[in-house]
C-alpha cells in the first residue's frame, strides 16, 4: 500500500489504476488525500476527478470538501 507521505507523480490513468491497487488491499474505508501539481488546469483537475468519481468500490467515494490553495 501507499505510504501516508508517499509522493507519486503519474498521469491520469495510472492514477486510477494505484488508486484501485490500493482499495483493493484495504478492509475498511481510508483516506486518500490528492495533491495536485500547481501548473495542473481546472479542467485537468475535474477530468481526474470525473475520473475517480467512476470507481465502484464499495470503500471507495469521492468526498465533496475540496481545499484550493
Amino acid at each position: 500500500t501507499l505510504a501516508n507521505s508517499e509522493v507519486i507523480n503519474t498521469n491520469a490513468e495510472e492514477l486510477l489504476e494505484q488508486v484501485n491497487e490500493v482499495l483493493e488491499t484495504v478492509d475498511s474505508k481510508t483516506e486518500i488525500v490528492l495533491s495536485f501539481n500547481k501548473n495542473l488546469s481546472f479542467q485537468e483537475y475535474i477530468s481526474i476527478k470525473s475520473l475517480l468519481s467512476e470507481l465502484t468500490l464499495n470503500q471507495f467515494a469521492v468526498n465533496s470538501k475540496e481545499f484550493i490553495y
